[in-house]
């Protein structure tokens, strides 16, 4: 596995519209998988910064960022690269794009591996909401304290 990292190009939607509705119907068990369609990728991240995680130029990951608030929209890693530091080096890039001092994101509070990793790297949860995925933590994490973000 050789992973690099860079923007996303007009020309990678496609897979990354495969790679985030795969993803939503493999994490999100609790939802009817029909709610998540392949053009949800390109309205759900207009406007934002994506960067991508390639492995040998296949796309593997990616995450997004709403750099106005200093928000990380979504971040992806296709199953079969997960728990091998792909998403740390995304979170990594992701906190790169927030000027303020700080970033926030919302996680599902029935996405366990996912609460976990951001936990795990060093994210505090500062409140609880819900959307129509359910209920969900909002995390701040001071951007100068994240273990990934020293990459």
């Amino acid at each position: 596995m050789i992973i690099t990292l860079r923007s996303a190009l007009p020309s990678d939607e496609k897979d990354l519209s495969l790679l985030y509705t795969e993803s939503r119907r493999e994490t999100f068990t609790w939802c009817d998988p029909a709610i998540f369609q392949e053009e949800d990728y390109s309205r759900e991240t207009k406007g934002e910064i994506v960067d991508v995680a390639c492995d040998r130029g296949k796309i593997v990951g990616f995450v997004s960022v709403w750099e106005l608030d200093d928000f990380i929209h979504h971040l992806y890693v296709h199953r079969d690269y997960q728990r091998q530091g792909v998403g740390s080096l995304l979170l990594a890039r992701a906190l790169r794009h927030c000027k303020s001092g700080k970033a926030r994101l919302k996680c599902l509070i029935r996405n366990k591996p996912a609460r976990a990793f951001y936990l795990k790297e060093g994210w505090m949860i500062v409140e609880n909401g819900r959307d129509s995925l359910g209920e969900f933590h909002l995390m701040e994490l001071k951007t100068g304290t994240a273990s990934a973000y020293l990459f």
